[in-house]
């Protein structure tokens, strides 16, 4: 009897470690199941955000198409909201240098998501002057102290990403966009990479119509705006002196 019992013990003991094993391979599957549908889920992301890419990128060629109509500050700041939405970026902000397109004086447009009131970035003339002369070269920063940085230290940025603007081998400008996630620039700036040469096309599309002009508008001795140029100037002037009735 006591052999028939220990037996038994012997049955249960081996059934018990058949169902701790068949447990043990359940736990395995259900993790790879979990793994596989966290990455599914992470492939889903990715796809929408591709998806938004794309069509903002058709929105961009659409807009550089009509890009003659427009006028460079307007233009620019269509492309850092275009940014701001589509890479939920917490700041962004575009230099372009003086002299790009008859423009007397640098122009300098930023936004930032946290900080609406933040207009003024000093820092965006150092930046434009650190930048490098070479296409497709990129710095990020992670560190923003007030001396150095006394407008990116006004955001949440915990990183940030200057690209260089170049046009016939020559830099004109720099784009810079900042992160509330410090490892945000490590991969995945392909957008930038297909953004940036649209946005140099646009300049050069506005830069060729303002010279034309140019020409069209000033005297090639003196550099003073021709007479058929003077008569528009002086109708629109004399027009809003009689509205305004100064």
């Amino acid at each position: 009897q006591s052999d028939r019992l220990l037996m038994q013990i012997n049955d249960m003991q081996s059934d018990n470690d058949e169902l701790m094993e068949y447990r043990t391979r359940m736990q395995k599957v259900n993790d790879e199941l979990n793994l596989q549908r966290v990455k599914l889920a992470q492939m889903n992301r990715e796809i929408e955000q591709s998806n938004v890419e794309l069509a903002v990128q058709a929105e961009l060629l659409k807009n550089i198409n009509g890009s003659l109509s427009k006028d460079i500050p307007s233009f620019i700041g269509y492309i850092i909201d275009s940014i701001m939405q589509t890479r939920k970026a917490e700041f962004c902000g575009i230099y372009i240098d003086k002299n790009v397109y008859f423009n007397k004086k640098p122009l300098v447009s930023v936004k930032c998501a946290s900080n609406p009131n933040l207009h003024e970035v000093p820092e965006m003339r150092w930046l434009y002057e650190q930048a490098s002369d070479k296409e497709d070269d990129w710095r990020t920063f992670y560190r923003f102290p007030k001396e150095e940085f006394p407008g990116l230290s006004q955001t949440k940025s915990l990183a940030a990403m200057m690209i260089s603007l170049i046009l016939d081998e020559e830099k004109y400008g720099i784009l810079v966009v900042s992160s509330e996630k410090r490892m945000a620039f490590d991969e995945h700036i392909t957008f930038y990479d297909a953004i940036v040469p649209q946005f140099n096309l646009a300049i050069h599309n506005i830069q060729m119509y303002e010279k034309m002009r140019h020409i069209a508008q000033t005297d090639g001795l003196t550099g003073i705006n021709n007479r058929t140029h003077f008569n528009k100037l002086f109708a629109e002037q004399m027009d809003q002196t009689l509205r305004n009735s100064e």
